[in-house]
C-alpha cells in the first residue's frame, strides 16, 4: 500500500486478519498457532529486505495482556527488536476495549502490530478505540460488536 496526505508517504504491506473467536483451549491453542505461522512469514518476509513496513491489523480474538503461559501473543512480544503492538498501551483500560459485546465487554481484542520500521513512520503516533457507540445509537444492534482502533502516523501531520 502507499499512503500519501499532504505531501507524506508511507509505504507498507498491509495484512488484514481475523484469528479465531473463542475462549476454549482449542480456540486458544488455533490463535497460538496462527501467531507463529504468522510471525514465521513475517521473520522472512523481514530477512529479504524489500519491503520492511508491515502493519497487521484485525479482529486477533485476545488480550495483549494475558499471563505469559496462556499469551498468544508471546512471541510478537517478546521480539522487542522486530514487533510491537500499538494496541499495547491501551490493554487492560476497559475505556479502551474494543470489543462490545456479550460477555467480553470492554476486552481489548483489536490490535494493531508493527514492524521496526515502520515503528519509524509512527514515531510520535497515537493510537486509540474509536468509541463510535457513544456517538451512534444502537452502534452495537447495527453496525458491529467492535468498535474501530486507529492508529494516526505523523509522517501526514503538516
Amino acid at each position: 500500500m502507499t499512503a500519501n496526505h499532504n505531501g507524506g508517504t508511507f509505504d507498507f504491506h498491509l495484512i488484514v486478519l481475523h484469528l479465531k473467536a473463542g475462549g476454549s483451549a482449542q480456540e486458544q491453542s488455533k490463535r497460538k498457532t496462527a501467531c507463529r505461522l504468522l510471525k514465521e512469514h513475517l521473520d522472512e518476509e523481514l530477512e529479504q529486505g524489500e519491503e520492511l513496513d508491515f502493519l497487521v491489523v484485525g479482529d486477533w480474538n485476545d488480550k495483549l495482556d494475558d499471563p505469559p503461559d496462556s499469551n498468544v501473543f508471546t512471541l510478537f512480544l517478546e521480539d522487542t527488536l522486530q514487533y510491537r503492538f500499538l494496541t499495547f498501551p491501551l490493554a487492560g483500560n476497559s475505556y479502551y476495549g474494543s470489543y462490545i459485546g456479550g460477555g467480553g465487554y470492554g476486552s481489548l481484542i483489536d490490535h494493531i502490530l508493527a514492524t521496526r520500521d515502520a515503528l519509524n513512520e509512527y514515531d510520535g503516533g497515537i493510537t486509540m478505540t474509536l468509541r463510535l457507540d457513544d456517538e451512534t445509537d444502537r452502534y452495537g444492534q447495527l453496525i458491529s460488536d467492535h468498535r474501530p482502533v486507529m492508529a494516526t502516523f505523523p509522517v501526514f501531520r503538516k
